[in-house]
């Protein structure tokens, strides 16, 4: 399992390489979880959490402000 900032982004580049998406669930607002597979048979689970985005975005705009 990795942590992932975009969990879109990162399945994107990974299918761009021959990867498939095989599962993926929201729990609640904590975590986005995704599962592929990799060419060669390989599972990968990505994580990402949403609630960091949105602290990290609140902070940016409170610094730009």
């Amino acid at each position: 399992m990795f942590a992932v900032d975009n969990i879109d982004a990162v399945v994107a580049r990974m299918r761009a390489h021959g990867a498939k998406l095989i599962g993926e669930t929201q729990y609640k607002d904590a975590y986005r979880l995704a599962h592929i597979r990799g060419r060669d048979g390989i599972i990968v689970g990505l994580a990402e959490d949403p609630s960091r985005a949105r602290s990290e975005l609140s902070s940016l705009h409170r610094a730009r402000v």
